[in-house]
């Protein structure tokens, strides 16, 4: 039996723990999971050992400082989400919830992308243009394959409750 938007709906969450025996994400995951809280609620979706894998448009290094010339004209603020290999490493393994097994860039990804974008996008001068000048200094394609660990899953909030009760905020103070 497997799970897909259409058996669930749309609009409707998933929400059976440790259904998945893998979870792979192309293309997709740097737009939400660089949310701090984002892997504690997707690897309860996981088996315990299970592996969990990300592929996508990234960084090679991350950009410290100004965003370099060569790419000014594409940039905007929302590629802030773009990160490198050891960025994500750093991010999974802080959480204690996955064993990361392979954290790199891929080689020539840069490429790929370019390739990928002159056949899909032929039109988005700008992007290609951008990728044709960094020539894979900054951007290119990671990878990260990790294994969920044995950590506790915290329960996600899922709803806050209806009603307040007003409750001391400080010590001593009364009702």
């Amino acid at each position: 039996m497997g799970a897909s938007p259409r058996r669930f709906g749309r609009g409707r969450h998933f929400t059976a723990a440790e259904f998945f025996d893998a979870v792979v994400c192309i293309d997709s995951f740097i737009y939400y999971g660089t949310d701090d809280l984002y892997l504690n609620y997707l690897a309860r979706f996981v088996k315990p050992g299970g592996p969990v894998g990300i592929a996508g448009a990234g960084l090679v290094r991350e950009i410290e400082g100004p965003v370099p010339d060569h790419l000014q004209q594409w940039w905007t603020p929302d590629l802030w989400c773009l990160h490198s290999a050891a960025w994500w490493r750093r991010h999974w393994e802080r959480t204690g919830l996955m064993d990361v097994e392979l954290a790199d860039t891929m080689p020539d990804g840069w490429q790929v992308w370019l390739d990928w974008h002159r056949t899909a996008f032929p039109d988005n001068a700008t992007e290609i243009q951008a990728l044709e000048a960094d020539r894979g200094s900054y951007l290119g394609y990671v990878r990260l394959v990790g294994r969920r660990g044995p950590a506790k899953l915290e329960d996600p909030v899922v709803s806050i409750p209806p009603q307040y009760t007003k409750k001391p905020l400080l010590r001593g103070e009364g009702p």
